[in-house]
């Protein structure tokens, strides 16, 4: 009778691919996804990470916004808000006036000072606006 014996090297080879394949999938279901975008309006997103490294979404950043000067008709009625990114970082204001300038705020939050940035926001359009805390 003989015995079937394994080699070790295939065996090794074997548990190599499979390691391969485990860190491969959890890479994959680990990338960020963020929410699909409004068709108009603001849209605010946090970040942290160091300068010129990667960054990651900072989330529950409070943000607000108020319209700064208007320049005449443009669809949406929201003239003002104050809200908090979502878990991804992100605040969406899909009714937020177009045909506007708006002064908008990020943070501040935990050893983040706040961000300020003044944008128009062109008739029907969306304005995606981001904002780093760099460490």
């Amino acid at each position: 009778m003989s015995q079937s014996r394994l080699n070790p090297r295939v065996v090794a080879r074997r548990a190599l691919l499979a390691s391969l394949a485990l860190v491969v999938t959890f890479f994959n279901s680990s990338c960020i996804q963020q929410p699909a975008a409004p068709s108009r309006g603001i849209r605010m997103e946090t970040y942290r990470g160091p300068r010129g490294g990667a960054r990651v979404p900072e989330p529950f950043v409070p943000v607000l916004g108020y319209v700064y000067n208007d320049f005449g008709p443009g669809p949406g009625d929201v003239d003002a808000f104050m809200d908090e990114t979502d878990f991804d970082g992100v605040h969406d204001e899909p009714d937020a006036k177009t045909n506007a300038e708006w002064q908008l705020q990020a943070g501040p939050k935990g050893p983040c000072l706040p961000g300020f940035a003044l944008v128009i926001v062109p008739i029907n359009e969306l304005e995606i606006v981001r904002f780093t805390c760099y460490l």
